[in-house]
């Protein structure tokens, strides 16, 4: 009987009667718990944990089992992966719930059926080519219920079925889905490749000379990927399969077109065109009014050159051009051989002349050195050319025709060098750097340093290093004497008194710096 009830108890002793009083309350509880079942499942979709409707204050219990087993107060997950090999494409897998009061007592269990739906097969597809431009249409798969996506996962589903566009080269994925028994397969890839082949070349040069070959290098490409083959036509009849290729046109003035045609290996094609021009080429060649001169010299040279040149350039082999002129004149200022050229700037091809080569002989060098000075006596000086570099003939002022001389007396002396007709010239003062210059008179007490006085040696000598003079009257009294290498002389005196107007002897001995000796004798005249 479920309700609240009260019981009482009573104990008897001899002593005492006690009273207990117990209530009970005894709960109706046999209701399971309430579910939904099945519950349905993709394969691969993401499960969340089992439910079921409680009574308050129940405490679930969850089991894989109708019966025994051991219950958990956790509700489960199911799986949602289907098992390999399943023949159908339906898989189902029971769970069981009860739940228990708070006096312990458990309800018959309740069932739930976990239906597990087969993910469907991919939608076949197959990637399309379209070449840049072109038309399209709307994409195709096989499969039930397809659904277009931008992405392998996520992204944007399309409302209808898309159309590729052709306006840039590239690929573009498109992503497609069926749905079987309720379940979206994953999706399938569409890559939607627009091709595109692009003609492009380089040529070596925009105009020939004559028959000089051309040169086209191959600048095609297919896009986003791919190869291509080339087809050139270079407009006068003749063609190459060549990716890049080479071609003379056999010296024929003209104005030529180059086209290159490429297919890549979806089809697609693109041509390019490029023209080139084709020149005769020019003659030229040069004369001169001499072909060897001495340095400093000028040539007149002259070109005849066939008209149509945009300048030209005179090459003097000595780094001074000249340009623009069919006759110039240039002056060679260093020595050698020197090659003449001209050249022309036409509109392809280059004008040289050349054949003439300039000897340019260079003036000789001439350095005697500064002018200098030498002792008298048994002494030469050595004047010799002090320049480098070769001479062919020597000419001195003395008549010599050698590359030194050698010279006793002071003066001065040239040397003209020639090589050819080349010629330079220099000179050079050589004077006495020792000497001794005695005069024949003087007059003492007239106030010049040099007549007032016999033989002033700082006045009238050079380079002496001893000395002795004695003047004597005509009676051969000695009148002065002295030593002394700078000494002014004598002043016309003997003992403080005037000597008088007359002739009188003088002897000197001297020695120079060179080594030499000398000695003078003879007469001086004094005046008053």
């Amino acid at each position: 009987v479920w309700g609240p009830r009260t019981y009482t108890a009573t104990g008897i002793s001899t002593c005492d009667t006690q009273y207990l009083i117990f209530y009970v309350d005894t709960i109706n509880f046999s209701v399971s718990p309430s579910v939904v079942s099945p519950v349905r499942y993709c394969e691969g979709e993401t499960a969340t944990a089992l439910t079921a409707g409680f009574a308050a204050g129940a405490t679930p219990s969850w089991y894989t089992v109708p019966t025994g087993g051991t219950g958990s107060p956790t509700a489960p997950t199911p799986s949602t992966a289907f098992p390999p090999g399943a023949s159908t494409d339906f898989d189902t897998t029971s769970y069981y719930v009860s739940q228990i009061n708070a006096a312990g007592c458990e309800t018959p269990r309740s069932k739930i059926d976990v239906i597990i739906t087969r993910k469907p097969a991919l939608p076949v597809v197959k990637n399309v080519v379209y070449c840049i431009g072109d038309s399209t249409v709307a994409l195709t798969a096989i499969g039930n219920n397809l659904k277009w996506y931008d992405a392998a996962t996520g992204g944007t589903r399309y409302t209808s079925t898309p159309i590729p566009t052709s306006t840039k080269a590239g690929i573009t994925s498109y992503f497609v889905s069926q749905t079987n028994n309720g379940c979206e397969s994953d999706r399938a890839q569409i890559d939607v490749e627009i091709s595109q082949a692009i003609a492009a070349f380089t040529k070596s040069v925009d105009s020939l000379c004559g028959d000089d070959e051309l040169i086209v290098t191959n600048g095609s490409s297919s896009l986003p990927s791919g190869t291509y083959v080339s087809n050139w036509s270079f407009g006068d009849g003749q063609g190459s399969t060549d990716s890049n290729a080479t071609h003379r046109y056999l010296d024929k003035r003209g104005t030529y077109t180059i086209q290159l045609l490429v297919v890549n290996n979806n089809g697609c094609k693109d041509s390019t065109k490029q023209i080139v021009e084709v020149f005769p080429r020019p003659s030229m060649s040069i004369s001169a009014s001499d072909t060897q001169i001495c340095q400093g010299e000028a040539i007149d040279f002259s070109a005849t050159v066939t008209p149509g040149y945009y300048g030209l350039t005179w090459d003097f082999g000595d780094n001074d051009p000249a340009y623009n002129l069919e006759q110039v004149r240039h002056a060679f200022t260093q020595s050698g051989d020197f090659p003449i050229k001209i050249n022309g700037v036409y509109p392809a091809c280059p004008g040289t002349g050349s054949g003439i080569t300039v000897h340019v002989i260079g003036i000789p060098k001439v350095d005697l050195g500064r002018d200098t000075s030498f002792c008298p006596g048994n002494s030469v000086y050595e004047l010799r050319n002090l320049a480098p570099g070769a001479v062919d003939k020597y000419m001195w002022s003395t008549g010599d025709t050698t590359a030194n001389i050698y010279v006793r007396n002071a003066g001065t002396y040239s040397l003209t060098a020639k090589n050819w007709r080349c010629a330079s010239q220099d000179s050079v003062t050589v004077s006495k750097g020792c000497y001794f210059d005695i005069p024949n008179a003087f007059t003492p007490g007239s106030g010049d340093d040099i007549n007032s006085y016999f033989l002033p040696r700082q006045l009238l000598s050079k380079s002496v290093v001893t000395f002795k003079m004695e003047v004597y009257d005509r009676w051969g009294q000695l009148l002065f004497e002295s030593d002394k290498v700078n000494g002014r002389g004598w002043d016309g005196t003997y003992k403080g008194q005037a000597m008088p107007f007359g002739v009188y002897v003088y002897k000197v001995y001297v020695s120079f710096a060179n080594g030499i000796s000398e000695q003078y004798n003879g007469n001086v005249t004094l005046l008053r």
